[in-house]
């Protein structure tokens, strides 16, 4: 949305904070800090301040609708109708309305939430941050509900199958479960999930790359090496204009 962003009229820097004795070595660093060169040029923190805008506005709308169609879901009657009818063809046994039901509900929501999602998409290729055609964004989208559907109608049989199994402290082992589930999560999809989105080849050597693995090495870490994410090819009959 490239009316959305500033033309690059100056705007006053942060107040630098007045000096101090360094009694420490965090108190030093924040000493030199102070009288460093500014990084970003003013029309450029303004480009950001203006972006971080344009992206807030649909965020902000999505989660507003997501959290309005789930009050209505879940305080009305329509909720257990939706659920009814997707069931209905398959059969009345409680997985079988999970799952329809649940399904149903879930394909609700992120449809609910697709046009401020398409809308962020546009504001971020507007920005340059996404050089995505259509085609991509689409292919990750589908991507993300191959990935997402499976997990959560997953938790939704396991959530059911505690409040059958123990209805007085379902809610203690699924707050276990939900904590080892993020656990898990973290740990795997930078091996599982991440790799489904993007394509990782080695960075070349140089200068950018000597940096950050010498940050690497401060922080303690191993130096395995630095690797460049990019965009995989999407699937059949979805050909993006762009690419990551």
């Amino acid at each position: 949305m490239s009316d959305a962003l500033p033309s690059g009229r100056p705007v006053p820097g942060p107040a630098a904070r007045p000096p101090r004795e360094a009694g420490n070595a965090g108190e030093a660093g924040d000493a030199a800090a102070a009288g460093a060169p500014e990084v970003f040029t003013p029309q450029e923190r303004a480009r950001g301040r203006a972006l971080a805008r344009a992206q807030w506005i649909p965020v902000l709308t999505a989660r507003a609708v997501s959290t309005a169609l789930l009050a209505v879901l879940g305080l009305t009657p329509a909720g257990a109708r939706i659920v009814d009818a997707a069931s209905a063809p398959f059969g009345d046994a409680r997985p079988v309305r999970v799952l329809c039901g649940g399904l149903a509900l879930l394909l609700l929501l992120d449809l609910a939430r697709l046009p401020f999602a398409a809308r962020l998409h546009v504001v971020r290729r507007d920005a340059g941050l996404d050089t995505r055609g259509w085609g991509g964004w689409s292919a990750d989208l589908l991507r993300g509900l191959a990935l997402s559907l499976p997990l959560a109608l997953g938790a939704l049989l396991g959530l059911h199958a505690l409040l059958a199994a123990a209805p007085d402290t379902w809610w203690a082992w699924a707050a276990a479960a939900a904590a080892l589930g993020v656990t898990a999560v973290s740990w795997l999809a930078p091996l599982l999930l991440e790799p489904v989105f993007n394509r990782f080849t080695p960075m070349e050597p140089g200068p950018l790359r000597d940096a950050l693995l010498g940050l690497a090495a401060g922080g303690g870490g191993t130096g395995g090496g630095v690797r460049v994410a990019g965009t995989p090819p999407p699937p059949t009959g979805l050909h993006p204009t762009g690419s990551r």
